[in-house]
């Protein structure tokens, strides 16, 4: 589950919510177990999944890279 987000107008009234559980229930039911990547400064996030049941597994970081000039031929 990724890049979720709610217009500001629409948050608070369970949207997120609903859409989280209807995918989860989805994908449990075809036997894929849901799991979602979160920043450690989206604490709003990280809030509302611990609210649906969902535990912190493990930290991810991301890696970025850019095309390099010297690529062997």
């Amino acid at each position: 589950l990724g890049l979720l987000k709610t217009k500001e107008e629409w948050r608070g009234r369970g949207c997120a919510k609903s859409c989280i559980n209807a995918l989860a229930a989805k994908l449990a039911s075809i036997g894929i177990v849901p799991y979602v990547y979160i920043e450690d400064f989206n604490q709003t996030s990280i809030n509302l999944f611990e609210k649906l049941g969902y535990v912190k597994a493990h930290p991810a970081a991301w890696i970025i890279t850019t095309p390099n000039s010297n690529k062997i031929q």
